[in-house]
């Protein structure tokens, strides 16, 4: 399925196919949406408008998918970029790598959700009346793209957009199509019942009360070594979060959260929840073992939550059962690259034992990834460790260059081969695992698969999704799309 579109790019909007240089993607899909009526046929303006609020905002226009500008101004290195929160509550300059910026959630979850076969070439008359509008066009060109030159050297500009007079024939490769699937899929959410380990979004994180550290009574510490924390109270109106004081003694804090929750009940029924959110700044980007291993514990077990174990059992269940394709986020660390899941294979070795004091690999990881203590195995007063190491070895599909062929692209292949531990209990059930090796730093951080229903072009509040690529004109567009 094509290409993961980066956003210093912008193919989008200013990728022509060789064999037809008037419109590029989105532009195809702006005319053809003008030709079926549509009115808000500015797709192929909003992708191209600059990525940095400060600057999109100053001429009244959402920040768009469009790198290049402030790549430009950092002297073509896309490392060092200055940037400012996406969501402007913040405002702070921070400096961002934004090489791999881009669409590869969306290439994935079209890969997994549609049928390489279903995209044939079409031919499709468009009347006069179908002609972009530019007026919408000419402010993103002057809020950002004057005079910038993209990676191939060529200028940002629209001096080559669809300027005919006349209605004519417009072709529909289908690498067009596949490019517009992929910022369609851009929208699909994961299936949150198919779903495992979450983001480690570093430099700052707010973290979940589940990775908090317990007692050895099960209860839960509220962290003291966090910038701050917050109570997060959710009701049937929504999410609100309350800023939690430190120094309060962590039985008084625990009792407080009960107190809150039985409070809220009262007005929301049984269904009101609560939990305490940490936030941690000055993160490392991609901790080793070593750095691992002097952050604090919340952070440590976040970096390592998607265990060996969640992830085997989502690897059975959609590819060796056969169910559906798995998208994999395959950096442990701050970056983001997604990839649809080809196959597997998985070796386990023979059972081990370790007194749990030990100084050894084993009982280093069982202690660096908090595991549950239960899972010890007492003999009078030593403590053992039964294990069993295993080799992962998982092949994921690579994005196909973005080329003039409007055929189907060879296939080219990832592969990432995974070390891991499983903790077993006396009977050898496995209780709990953790990655060893290269694994610590080289592991998946999460993985998912895209609710086809769950499109989300109307929601103007996520920067990454276009809110003019619309699912009721792609399928009008791409008749007889299938599902997988």
């Amino acid at each position: 399925m094509l290409h993961w579109m980066p956003y210093t790019h912008c193919h989008l909007s200013f990728w022509r196919n060789g064999r037809e240089p008037k419109l590029s993607p989105l532009e195809k899909y702006d005319t053809l949406l003008r030709e079926m009526g549509g009115r808000e046929a500015f797709a192929a303006a909003y992708e191209a408008t600059d990525a940095r609020p400060w600057i999109s905002y100053k001429y009244g226009l959402k920040p768009g998918h469009n790198c290049g500008p402030a790549v430009a101004q950092n002297g073509g290195n896309t490392s060092g970029v200055p940037w400012w929160n996406w969501t402007g509550r913040e405002w702070s300059r921070a400096d961002q790598n934004v090489s791999w910026w881009g669409h590869c959630n969306g290439w994935s979850a079209a890969s997994v959700s549609f049928k390489e076969s279903k995209f044939q070439t079409r031919e499709i008359n468009v009347s006069a009346r179908s002609l972009l509008n530019r007026q919408y066009f000419g402010a993103a060109q002057n809020a950002n793209l004057a005079g910038l030159g993209d990676a191939s050297g060529g200028k940002l500009t629209y001096d080559k957009f669809y300027q005919q007079s006349q209605g004519g024939p417009l072709t529909f490769y289908d690498s067009d199509q596949k490019a517009i699937l992929v910022e369609y899929g851009m929208q699909l959410k994961p299936n949150p019942t198919f779903t495992a380990g979450s983001r480690f979004n570093a430099p700052v994180m707010d973290i979940e009360e589940k990775f908090f550290e317990r007692g050895n009574d099960g209860k839960v510490k509220v962290p003291t070594d966090a910038q701050y924390v917050w109570l997060y109270v959710t009701t049937t109106r929504g999410t609100f979060a309350m800023y939690v004081q430190q120094g309060y003694p962590n039985d008084m804090l625990l009792d407080w959260k009960e107190r809150v929750i039985k409070y809220y009940q009262g007005y929301y029924g049984a269904s009101v929840s609560a939990q305490f959110v940490a936030r941690y700044a000055n993160l490392p980007a991609d901790p080793g073992v070593v750095e691992l291993s002097r952050l604090p514990v919340p952070v440590r077990k976040s970096y390592l939550d998607m265990n060996p174990q969640d992830f085997k059992t989502k690897l059975v269940e959609a590819v060796g059962e056969g169910r559906h394709g798995l998208i994999v986020e395959v950096i442990a660390g701050s970056q983001v690259w997604n990839y649809p899941v080809l196959d597997f294979d998985d070796i386990g070795g023979n059972v081990g034992e370790t007194n749990s004091r030990a100084n050894n690999d084993v009982v280093q990881m069982f202690n660096l990834s908090q595991q549950d203590p239960s899972v010890l195995i007492w003999n009078g007063s030593t403590a053992t460790i039964r294990y069993r190491p295993g080799q992962l070895t998982v092949h994921y599909q690579r994005p196909s260059p973005y080329t003039d062929q409007s055929t189907n692209q060879q296939t080219t292949v990832l592969t990432h081969v995974y070390t891991y531990y499983d903790f077993l209990d006396a009977q050898n059930r496995v209780v709990s695992s953790t990655w060893y090796g290269e694994s610590v730093k080289d592991h998946p951080d999460f993985c998912w698969y895209p609710d086809l229903n769950s499109a989300t072009a109307a929601d103007g509040n996520n920067p990454s999704v276009n809110p003019y690529v619309k699912a009721q004109y792609v399928n009008q567009m791409i008749p007889n799309l299938g599902a997988r």
